[in-house]
C-alpha cells in the first residue's frame, strides 16, 4: 500500500504539520516505538508525500491565531482488497490497479 498526499498550501510550523515515526509501520498494530524519534514533514505547495498508510503519523494543530490553510489531497493505493493486521478499507474500487505487461516484471530468462 501506498498513500499519496498532494499539498494544496504550504504547510509550515505554523499551520500544524503532519508528524511521523519512520520505520513504524514494520511494528503493525502494536505501538512500541520511541516517540524521540518523531520526525516532522513540512511541505511546499504542490509537494507530493508518498508515505505507507500504516506508518504512525499524526497532524498537530496550527498555532493559535494562525489563519493559513493546510488542505492536502488523500489517495491511497493498494493491488489487493485485503489489508495486513486486519484492517479493513471503508471502500475499496476494484479494477483500479494498472495491468502491467508480463514481460514488465519478468526478468528475462538468461541464454545458454
Amino acid at each position: 500500500m501506498l498513500t499519496a498526499r498532494i499539498h494544496l498550501d504550504d504547510v509550515s510550523e505554523e499551520n500544524g504539520p503532519m508528524k511521523v515515526i519512520p520505520g513504524s509501520h514494520l511494528t503493525g498494530k502494536v505501538s512500541s516505538i520511541d516517540e524521540s524519534k518523531c520526525r516532522t514533514v513540512l511541505a511546499k505547495r504542490g509537494d507530493v508525500l508518498l508515505i505507507r498508510p500504516l506508518v504512525e503519523h499524526n497532524s498537530v494543530p496550527s498555532r493559535s491565531g494562525n489563519l493559513q490553510h493546510r488542505r492536502i489531497l488523500h489517495l491511497e493505493f493498494a493491488n489487493s482488497p485485503d489489508l495486513p493486521d486486519g484492517y479493513e478499507w471503508h471502500d475499496y474500487v476494484p479494477g483500479c490497479t494498472p495491468q502491467i505487461p508480463e514481460r514488465v516484471h519478468k526478468p528475462p530468462k538468461p541464454e545458454r
